[in-house]
């Protein structure tokens, strides 16, 4: 049986048998496709329609018995994300030019080094195509175990290659005046990228594979002719504090602090660490894909469009990604949509939406075809759930650390929520401690600058080194008091 894909003016065939969802057969043909859940049913992204149909159905619950054809969503295939490149420059000083690559869960951002910056040589962002698999490291080391370790591993290294060729074209550079590539990436994207066995690292007591810093050559990795360089991968400290947050920590140059920092990435794992050049504890917070849209109803990614902004006082609406119509909210967006619901009455301290919208949801926008775009119940719950886990590891994190937040010298915010996060607002749900708002910065991308700090350094140093040898993880499912401080920290 045949399944046609109609995706814009592009039409695809697919050869199928009885029994398999329409998500699974794009899910084997390597289609661009968001399915946050893993094809459980329960994010209610994956939809589709059929042809000539109105209603939208949802792929992982698509069985087709006959021939079938579908269409995609407009926006499954116009994903744009922003991308930053916040930090300090490094020169390379050396002859030829580098790639630094930060491998997120959600997006992959590549970047060219060695030369000043320009219009045509910003960094390149693309999406990690894994997400076919599901938003979250759970749902792909799920996927691996069950087999789909080769897939998962293949579609890592295609948009990587994709991403360097389209890169490099755009710069004008050729491939063999690449004299050194570094990559960051959380533990479970590594595992991936370089299809280690993830057997171990999904169940307790949640053991990697290799945690070491690794080197190999480009032509092992990517299909590009001509890039023979050397690969530099970044290693970890745990199963769930990786290389992105070394690489963080290496950019914040942590091991040359006298200071005490408070490290916070605000995404899926909720990784954060407190230290200075003596002393450094880590641990990670499982704060589930909200921040990122995930589990939200009319959730999605940093694309045009989203809704970044939001506003109940004078001037009162919308602000979207590039100013486009609206078709979903991101991250940040469901930060300010929640602190100004709280602000204006609508929300209550315990989370609960106000009786007129309970049912149906805050009315937020429109898309472009009328349809309402909503904030439910449902929405207030997950980002209350987000935000418990991540104050309630911030508060025992500080306590093992044997002091009260507010003494922390310096606060860092990473990665890309973070660096559009309204801090203010992010304070005003209890995200973010109030007291110490004077003490934040957002620093950006730290796992790409970290990269790039390698390169400029030419390896893998000494600082780094350090940072793993004086790394302490602190287990918050050991903790006795978690449970207590979660559920308190669950309170607007």
């Amino acid at each position: 049986m045949i399944l046609r894909v109609i995706s814009g003016t592009q039409l695809s065939e697919y050869e199928f048998e009885e029994g398999e969802s329409v998500l699974s057969i794009l899910q084997r043909n390597n289609r661009k496709f968001d399915a946050p859940c893993g094809g459980n049913g329960t994010c209610k992204k994956c939809r589709v329609r059929e042809s000539g149909q109105k209603e939208w159905s949802l792929a992982c619950r698509m069985f087709p018995k006959e021939d079938l054809t579908i269409e995609l969503p407009k926006r499954q295939d116009e994903f744009s994300i922003v991308s930053d490149r916040k930090g300090p420059e490094y020169e390379s000083g050396r002859d030829g030019y580098g790639i630094a690559i930060d491998i997120g869960t959600t997006t992959i951002v590549i970047s060219l080094e060695g030369q000043p910056d320009s219009g045509i040589c910003q960094p390149e962002a693309i999406l990690n195509e894994q997400r076919i698999y599901g938003a979250d490291v759970i749902s792909r080391i799920k996927a691996s175990n069950e087999g789909k370790s080769a897939e998962l591993c293949q579609l890592i290294r295609s948009g990587l290659t994709d991403g360097i060729r389209s890169l490099l074209r755009r710069c004008l550079v050729p491939p063999q005046e690449i004299r050194q590539i570094a990559i960051a990436g959380n533990t479970t994207m590594i595992h991936l990228l370089l299809e280690y066995p993830c057997d171990k690292l999904g169940e307790y007591p949640f053991t990697p594979y290799s945690l070491s810093p690794e080197s190999c050559g480009a032509d092992a990795l990517f299909d590009i002719p001509g890039l023979t360089c050397e690969v530099l991968i970044f290693p970890g400290i745990s199963a769930f504090v990786g290389g992105d947050i070394v690489a963080g920590l290496y950019a914040e140059e942590i091991a040359q602090r006298e200071k005490t920092m408070l490290f916070l990435d605000l995404g899926t794992n909720g990784e954060m660490a407190i230290g200075n050049g003596k002393r450094l504890i880590v641990t990670s917070a499982a704060a589930g894909p909200a921040f990122e849209g995930g589990k939200v109803t009319w959730g999605t990614g940093s694309i045009a469009g989203a809704v970044s902004g939001f506003s109940l006082s004078e001037p009162r609406g919308v602000v979207t990604i590039g100013g486009e119509r609206p078709c979903g909210i991101c991250g940040s967006g469901v930060v300010e949509i929640m602190a100004e619901l709280i602000e204006h009455g609508i929300v209550d301290e315990t989370g609960l939406l106000a009786d007129e919208y309970f049912e149906n949801g805050f009315p937020v926008a429109k898309t472009e075809s009328g349809e309402a775009i909503v904030f439910t119940q449902k929405d207030i719950r997950e980002l209350q759930m987000a935000k418990g886990a991540i104050r309630a590891g911030l508060e025992i994190l500080a306590a093992k650390w044997g002091t009260d937040i507010r003494n922390i010298d310096e606060i860092i915010i990473a990665g890309g929520f973070g660096f559009h996060l309204n801090l203010k607002k992010a304070c005003r749900i209890g995200l973010l401690p109030p007291e110490c708002m004077g003490k934040m910065r957002a620093a950006g991308n730290t796992s790409l600058a970290g990269a790039r700090k390698v390169l400029s350094a030419g390896g893998i140093g000494d600082d780094i080194y350090r940072i793993l040898e004086i790394a302490e993880e602190v287990n918050l499912a050991r903790e006795e008091e978690f449970q207590e401080i979660y559920m308190n920290q669950m309170y607007f």
